[in-house]
């Protein structure tokens, strides 16, 4: 609780009730995310206090960590975007992975890494922050924490989300961490080696129908990856539109209506072609 309270950006931002963010959400973090990217961050100090033999105090550690987030924060200007109420949070939760769980976590172990590596520097290397595109629609996610356009909840995507970011920080990578982002796995299996790629395209395009439908469910609050699943398309089309790099109207555009009823893709989702089967 006391590093919420110390680092600006987080003070007033975070839920201490709900286990997830709800979609319209105005705080930016769940406490869970918060109490796991400082597991990740501080997993090497002796924060349950169990070693005897420890010379870091309870006080210290936290101010370490007040210390790390403080730092991150500077170097995550949408974060401030949102405190300073110039974003709204559901507008960056669906646009951006920058203050997701994964990435969190991510940002949290890169970070203990890297002040073992340059105890002494590792403010100054938190500054390649900036040089990632936290987009979700931004392609270099694809297989590392997003799969056919949603996030990936499995322990490969947590590990290839840690290495990307530790990548962009100039640390060294290990074996595994090395082969987690490589889109084209190779794994052993009692002998036999399998390789791994990625599905096909579903080669479905939308069209300025499409993009008006898109908007509005977006307006309503709909989440990113089940508007793309209800369309069958990667979640960087939805994205973008959301963005306003869409065919037709621009987003927002007051004027702009869809002409058939809005589907409900938050409960329906991959039904979509389903229904439009003769």
């Amino acid at each position: 609780m006391d590093v919420i309270r110390k680092v600006d950006v987080f003070d007033g931002m975070v839920d201490r009730d709900a286990i997830s963010i709800g979609i319209r959400s105005p705080k930016l973090f769940a406490l869970s995310t918060i109490y796991d990217a400082n597991r990740e961050l501080l997993k090497s100090h002796d924060v349950e206090g169990d070693n005897e033999d420890t010379e870091e105090s309870l006080q210290e550690i936290t101010a370490l960590a007040v210390r790390f987030w403080q730092q991150v924060a500077e170097n995550m200007p949408v974060w401030r975007k949102v405190k300073d109420q110039h974003m709204r949070a559901m507008e960056l939760r669906q646009e951006s992975l920058a203050s997701h769980t994964k990435v969190m976590r991510a940002i949290g172990g890169a970070g203990a890494d890297l002040m073992r590596e340059a105890p002494e520097g590792w403010e100054d290397r938190l500054k390649t922050l900036q040089q990632i595109d936290w987009a979700r629609s931004n392609p270099q996610w694809e297989g590392v924490c997003i799969v056919a356009g949603s996030v990936a909840a499995s322990r490969q995507a947590r590990q290839a989300t840690k290495a990307f970011v530790k990548r962009a920080m100039r640390l060294a990578l290990s074996e595994a961490e090395t082969r987690s982002l490589n889109p084209t796995r190779a794994a052993d299996r009692g002998g036999c080696r399998m390789t791994l790629t990625r599905a096909k395209t579903s080669g479905i395009r939308l069209n300025e129908s499409d993009a008006s439908l898109v908007k509005a469910m977006l307006d309503r609050g709909d989440r990113q990856h089940d508007i793309a699943a209800w369309f069958g398309v990667n979640g960087g089309r939805i994205a973008e539109i959301a963005r306003g790099h869409s065919p037709g109207c621009p987003w927002p555009a007051g004027n702009c209506r869809p002409q058939d009823p809005i589907p409900l893709a938050s409960k329906l989702p991959k039904l979509r072609m389903l229904l439009s089967k003769p």
